[in-house]
């Protein structure tokens, strides 16, 4: 019996210590928080292992992060996911659709961002662009052939021929009618008068006859004439090269730039109707393109962003100093908190650390025993 005593006690205190023990070397991970100072000299063991060595841990935390679980290769393949596109497509449809079903104004949704006044903004700015363009237009040293490429030369002059037969046309008509006989003979008769007797001599000679109805045919016999045309293109084309070898200043040296960059660019303004633009519903003015949004434009905003991301993942990165962040993070947080993250995680292996301990410190206690009894 008294033998049966001594083996049960020595197994309790066994246990017990072996328990305590364990459970005292769990605390003093974390406690104490700072060190303790008796006589000016720091206790042993204070503060705790981690709170000791709380920015080693931090920086060793910050690598691990980078070179274990956040990488690049790791987001790489997150991204070239089909699955997760998909995801990325279905949300970005989710926020669009959203957009599209707005009833607020283009204005009304500026002014959240604390955009006023963005109608009349606008208007400043495209107007103000207009006038510093037009400005360096008209000031431009560039002859006019420099400024204007290929296509817009070979249209101008694939326009002189029509112009040429147009004004060959109009011309021969004008002559032919009564307001063109008018014209031709207050003409005639301000030149004879012009030249005094000559004048009158030929009016004599002429007789009764009107020198407007003899030459009135003639000069629509020469509109007519397919040579005059070809005088007629032949002209515009001459000017037209001369004009395009001309700097745009020398063309506009007697312009009033400031005036027509004004008129120009108000005008151009006026047409745009932007304040309109403005005003209109979110959803109205998105309607037309919400299909070729959805079905195209989606789709290809999220491959362009995964491919950016998965080229430059690695760059981003390494500015963005993830193990830097991850340090400055853990080294945020009090010693409290710490050890509230590591106890939620590994409550339940120290509490089976503990009574380890104390089942070790019972077996140990029990061999204790056993040699008592035998010595």
């Amino acid at each position: 019996m008294k033998a049966f005593i001594i083996i049960c006690m020595m197994m309790i205190i066994g246990a017990i210590i072996g328990g305590v023990t364990n459970s005292l070397a769990i605390k003093m991970l974390f406690r104490p928080y700072k060190p303790i100072y008796i006589f000016g000299k720091r206790m042993p063991f204070t503060p705790g292992l981690i709170p000791k060595r709380r920015q080693e841990l931090a920086v060793q935390l910050g690598k691990m992060v980078v070179d274990h679980l956040l990488t690049p290769e790791g987001i790489k393949k997150r991204f070239e996911n089909p699955t997760f596109q998909s995801k990325m497509v279905s949300l970005l449809n989710k926020e669009l659709t959203s957009l599209f079903n707005r009833e607020e104004t283009v204005e009304e949704f500026l002014k959240k961002f604390g955009i006023e006044k963005a109608d009349r903004k606008t208007t400043e700015q495209i107007e103000k662009m207009i006038k510093e363009k037009l400005t360096q237009l008209f000031t431009s040293d560039k002859t006019l052939k420099e400024l204007l490429n290929e296509e817009w030369d070979e249209k101008v002059r694939g326009f002189i021929p029509n112009v040429a037969k147009f004004i060959s046309e109009k011309g021969a008509a004008y002559f032919e009618s009564d307001e063109g006989k008018k014209r031709l003979k207050t003409m005639i008769n301000d030149f004879l008068m012009r030249r005094g007797m000559l004048g009158n001599m030929i009016q004599m000679f002429l007789g009764n006859t009107n020198i407007e109805d003899k030459i009135q045919p003639e000069i629509t016999k020469f509109f007519e004439h397919h040579g005059t045309v070809q005088l007629l293109i032949n002209i515009m084309e001459k000017e037209w090269d001369q004009l395009c070898n001309r700097p745009v200043q020398d063309i506009t040296k007697n312009w009033n730039k400031v005036e027509i960059s004004a008129s120009i660019s108000k005008r151009v303004v006026q047409e745009m109707q932007i304040e309109q633009w403005f005003n209109r519903k979110i959803s109205d003015l998105l309607s037309p393109f919400k299909t070729t949004i959805i079905e195209k434009v989606v789709p290809k905003i999220v491959e362009m962003i995964n491919q950016f991301i998965r080229q430059k993942i690695s760059s981003v990165m390494q500015v963005m100093n993830i193990d830097q962040i991850v340090t400055e993070q853990v080294e945020s947080f009090s010693v409290e908190r710490l050890e509230e993250m590591v106890l939620s995680i590994s409550r339940r292996e120290f509490k089976m650390i503990t009574y380890l301990g104390a089942l070790l410190g019972g077996l140990i206690g029990f061999v204790q025993a056993m040699i008592v009894l035998i010595m």
